[in-house]
């Protein structure tokens, strides 16, 4: 009977779904403008919509009533250069995660005496051969070529003090971490690890935060969020475990799990005038029932048939569903802040991100119909080992207030560990240390203010000399099926982050207007009209805020 559970490891492959690094592993960068130009030191007291995300307490800060939208693009320059070294055959192995294990052994085709008994057509004596099938088709470099993906926000806040309540902040926003997806040739040598991947995370979330006094505001955030991935990639099913073009089946899934509830902690303490200390915490959102379809289809099925005069495996997809676990790690933020009003702040934080939770990822396929010779198979849960590691991030950022309220510059600069072993890396995930620096800035004008920042973000080359990734095919029972090794070679990346923002203070722009049309005669300039008591109340709190 052909091994179906081959074809369940061989769509686990690409679960390695990125995503986001602000962040290792997938996640790229921080969320927002100013976040990004300040290399993601943007922690102790966010006065920005985007608090909800790195530290609701800042939502105290926030004057007046504010509306905020803004989309970061994400851009992954990646390539990979499979070399095969020191061979393309997969190092047997078995794992084991609790009742969940996954098990790969030696390619039955790697012995040569089995080649001169002439169950092989590859070129003779070539064991290497044997274990890729196809060498010229195996080896070489690809590289990425999606343009990248925009990532919104849209964010509301509104300051207690509108509704007699000083010290109060509010926020409602929806929004995701930013992720950079990838596609490659559909064709290419890195197909079986991935085609294409495309990760998905958004919130949806109610925040409040309350100042108690100078030395204490506490935010909490509670939030709804979606967790999911789009996949393509391919199988092969040739019965030799060659790897052939014309041999492959294309896989694509889509699965997601809405609704997955969380919630956001921060706080934040202004204990010396000037310095301020805050941090935040988000935990583990993790989905165990996300759901998608299935669709699997033959790469060139009368070029198969040419070669041989049956199919090894026939599919029906119609009712094919896929069922994945899968989360985002838990994430804890420290930072100190020195602000020497109204020119300049200086700040530095530590990030700790727990993505050791990430050990393995089961795939469950229900209404896949699977048949070989007239046999229906079954198709069990499979594991693909991922095994990443908790990682730490610095960061260092500050403003410059070029004319207070008007023209502001930012810069920043952060560091940051891998979280995926070289064991597990593959082209659906381009993590590695990295750096990033950042530059932006932010013009206000009327109650309007437009922000801007840009990214570099410089990424390790990285080799990779020994694999738990894969792949495997199913076949006749008379040749069995072999394992080879997906991703070994060396590893090329960096990124590029692009983010616009814009903010309406409405108090502002309603005082601007009423200025205007009152004959007010400060009412364009920078500091305002002369009567500004609507958005001035909630800094004169923040300054003596003992009440």
């Amino acid at each position: 009977m052909v091994r179906a559970r081959a074809l369940v490891v061989m769509m686990l492959g690409v679960l390695a779904w990125d995503t986001r690094a602000h962040a290792a592993a997938y996640f790229v960068s921080e969320i927002g403008p100013k976040a990004i130009g300040r290399g993601g030191a943007f922690v102790v007291n966010p006065d920005d919509p985007t608090a909800m995300w790195l530290n609701p307490a800042g939502l105290s800060s926030v004057q007046g009533l504010q509306f905020f939208g803004a989309s970061s693009w994400v851009r992954l320059q990646s390539s990979f250069t499979r070399t095969c070294e020191p061979s393309c055959a997969a190092a047997p192995y078995t794992r084991r995660y609790g009742t969940d294990s996954v098990t790969v052994n030696r390619h039955p085709f790697e012995d040569p005496a089995v080649e001169n008994g002439g169950l092989f057509s590859g070129s003779p004596g070539n064991t290497q051969n044997l274990a890729i099938g196809n060498k010229e088709d195996s080896v070489g470099t690809v590289e990425n070529q999606s343009p990248g993906r925009p990532i919104p926000f849209f964010g509301m806040v509104m300051n207690g003090e509108l509704i007699g309540i000083p010290g109060l902040g509010l926020g409602f926003a929806g929004y995701g971490p930013n992720t950079g997806g990838v596609k490659y040739d559909r064709n290419g040598l890195q197909r079986y690890s991935v085609v294409e991947s495309v990760p998905v995370e958004a919130l949806f979330e109610a925040a409040a935060s309350y100042r108690f006094n100078r030395y204490l505001t506490l935010g909490l955030g509670l939030a709804f969020v979606s967790l999911g991935t789009e996949q393509s990639l391919a199988l092969s099913i040739d019965k030799y475990g060659r790897e052939a073009r014309h041999h492959d089946a294309d896989v694509h899934f889509n699965v997601r799990e809405d609704f997955i509830p969380t919630f956001i902690a921060g706080f934040n303490s202004n204990p010396i005038a000037g310095l301020e200390i805050g941090g935040s915490f988000i935990p583990l959102r993790r989905a165990n029932n996300a759901r998608g379809r299935v669709q699997v289809e033959f790469a060139d099925k009368e070029k198969y048939l040419a070669d041989d005069e049956r199919v090894p495996v026939e599919f029906e997809d119609r009712n094919a569903m896929a069922r994945v676990q899968m989360g985002s790690p838990p994430v804890a933020r420290l930072g100190i802040r020195y602000h020497f009003k109204p020119w300049f702040d200086v700040e530095f934080a530590v990030v700790r991100e727990f993505w050791s939770f990430f050990r393995y990822v089961r795939l469950d396929i229900t209404g896949l119909d699977a048949t070989s010779a007239g046999s229906t198979l079954a198709l069990p849960p499979t594991i693909q080992p991922k095994e990443y590691r908790d990682t730490w991030s610095v960061r260092a950022g500050g403003d410059l207030n070029i004319v207070p309220g008007v023209l502001t510059v930012r810069s920043g600069i952060f560091g940051e560990e891998s979280a995926i072993p070289p064991d597990t890396l593959d082209v659906s995930v381009a993590d590695a240390r990295k750096v990033g620096i950042s530059s932006g800035l932010t013009i206000g004008y009327f109650g309007f203010k437009l922000t801007g920042a840009v990214q570099h973000i410089f990424m390790e080359t990285r080799t990779v000399r020994r694999t738990l990734n894969v792949s495997q095919n199913p076949v006749p029972p008379t040749f069995g099926g072999g394992n080879t090794a997906v991703s070994l070679g060396t590893y090329s990346a960096a990124h590029d982050v692009f983010s616009m923002g814009v903010t309406l203070d409405v108090g502002e722009f309603a005082l601007r207007v009423k200025g205007a049309l009152s004959g007010d005669k400060g009412w364009w300039k920078p500091e305002g009209v002369q009567d500004r008591k609507l958005v001035d109340v909630a800094s004169q709190l923040q300054k003596n805020s003992n009440f």
